[in-house]
């Protein structure tokens, strides 16, 4: 391609031209002029040739310079139009380019906005997807709550009625063999009831279901109202049982706390055939292990992560379902991890084992526990005054006989109202109150035990049973000031804290 021709080359052609101009006229107005001028005043004859001459030069040189200068200015405007019009070719085909590209980019703009159409249809369908399932998870984690709640409080109530009601059974069979057989089901009955507290602790953990409220906890207290329950088993056992005193706190949940020792404790007495269960605490740095020992059989060293685990039960291989299901130390490890705790166990085949719970010592700014006094050896019931207040026949007729049984006077009523009719106006107010927590004619048992103290003016002792499970249940009743047992409560712990509460106080959180 030629180079295009600029305005400077159009200049410099158009300069050449004009310099052929000035020559010509340089010439006749030094040749041909002069000579004619001479001529007409008369000049020599052989003066005009030479002007004539000189003028027809002059006109030579001008028609060529004029001709010079026209294909100059002609070759320049060529030039020139030659270049407009390549770069009107060029502008025409960038046009043309330009039109491509942007018929190019208009198809891939179309294309890609209706992927990016697709993706946010598609997004936008897999957040309500999305949300659908949440809000199924949630709907379902709700229905399981309920289930658990209702499996928790329907299936306890007719256990707890036929706990007290073999317990009072018991009392009056002579025969052997047939004291045998009551043994037989009360152990059937005691194992079904640990079944379905383990069973139902278990989905309440897996369902998050459990939130831990943190608090500065007595661990000699703690450790006291375990005491409280298993002491009379150990020496049933004959086994020596021991709770070492101690004055340290420690920040934790106190209601999951004692659910963890008392896993703990359960699995020791219940796995020791002979020696002792010993309980205490060691304090090292700003750390403290609760610890309870055993003689028991001991554990394998290969196996002690095993028995954290679901259903693991290395004395148990025949699966008797008297010895539980094996959910007592999973428990035990998702609590503590719930809470931030470590659990630690150390163990010697044939001469025992320690489990110990890690928590931190208590800085004194978490929000204290009501100290108890049920750390006061259980005194005897006989001839007592107790307040019974449960609205489910059953239940309450069991804890009627049962506690007559004990020699006690009872009162028994469904409703804290019915239990104050039964009252004259004189009477001295009673002994020890036992409430369930939900009552049909009331707002729960708490509120009942406060209206019959309020008859008296005085801190009747109080403790409140249930057939519900939930942890703020333990808190609420814990705030208040009283012992919650869940159902079904054994009858020979009931009548041991009733001894506590009438021997020492109140039986608190």
């Amino acid at each position: 391609m030629p180079e295009p021709h600029t305005d400077d080359d159009l200049g410099r052609a158009l300069a050449v031209a004009v310099r052929w101009r000035r020559t010509a006229a340089g010439v006749c107005a030094t040749a041909v002029w002069p000579s004619l001028a001479a001529a007409e005043t008369g000049a020599a004859a052989s003066v005009w040739p030479l002007a004539v001459g000189a003028a027809l030069g002059a006109a030579v040189v001008l028609a060529v310079a004029a001709i010079a200068w026209r294909r100059t200015v002609a070759r320049g405007v060529a030039r020139r139009l030659s270049d407009l019009e390549d770069a009107l070719a060029r502008h025409a085909k960038s046009e043309k380019n330009l039109r491509q590209a942007y018929r190019k980019l208009e198809r891939r703009m179309g294309q890609r906005t209706r992927e990016l159409e697709l993706e946010v249809a598609e997004r936008r369908h897999a957040e309500e997807r999305l949300r659908d399932s949440i809000e199924q998870a949630e709907r379902a984690n709700r229905a399981k709550s309920r289930f658990l709640a209702a499996a928790s409080h329907d299936l306890r109530q007719p256990l707890q009625a036929l706990g007290l009601f073999l317990h009072v059974l018991g009392g009056r069979i002579q025969k052997a063999e047939n004291k045998e057989i009551m043994e037989r089901i009360d152990q059937s009955l005691e194992a079904m009831g640990g079944l379905l507290n383990a069973l139902l602790d278990v989905s309440k953990l897996e369902a998050g279901m459990v939130v831990a409220e943190m608090a500065e906890v007595p661990v000699g207290a703690l450790l006291e109202h375990i005491a409280t329950e298993f002491r009379e088993q150990a020496e049933r056992k004959g086994l020596g049982f021991r709770v070492v005193p101690t004055g340290v706190a420690i920040d934790s949940d106190p209601t999951l706390t004692e659910n963890m020792v008392r896993n703990l404790v359960s699995n020791a007495v219940r796995y020791t055939r002979e020696g002792r269960v010993l309980v205490g605490c060691r304090r090292r740095g700003d750390r403290v292990r609760i610890e309870v020992h055993d003689t028991g059989p001991g554990i394998p060293a290969d196996r002690l992560d095993d028995i954290f685990e679901e259903f693991v039960q290395l004395e148990n291989p025949a699966r008797d379902r008297s010895r539980g299901l094996g959910l007592g130390l999973a428990i035990v490890s998702r609590t503590a991890r719930l809470l931030g705790h470590t659990v630690h166990v150390t163990s010697t085949p044939g001469k025992g084992s320690v489990f110990a719970i890690e928590a931190p010592v208590s800085d004194g700014t978490a929000a204290a526990v009501p100290a108890t006094a049920d750390t006061v050896p259980p005194a005897d019931i006989s001839g007592r005054l107790v307040v019974v207040i449960e609205d489910e026949p059953s239940v309450l007729d069991g804890l009627d006989m049962a506690l007559r049984k004990w020699d006690c006077r009872v009162v028994a009523a469904p409703s804290a109202a019915a239990a104050l009719a039964q009252f004259p106006a004189d009477h001295p107010p009673p002994d020890v109150i036992v409430a369930d927590y939900r009552l049909a004619a009331e707002d729960g048992g708490a509120e009942a035990i406060e209206r019959i103290r309020h008859r008296w003016q005085t801190d009747i002792p109080g403790i409140i049973i249930t057939g519900d499970t939930a942890v703020d249940r333990l808190r609420d009743a814990r705030r208040r000031g009283y012992r919650l047992l869940h159902k079904p409560v054994e009858a020979e712990r009931l009548r041991a804290l009733l001894g506590a509460a009438v021997g020492g106080g109140p039986i608190q959180g």
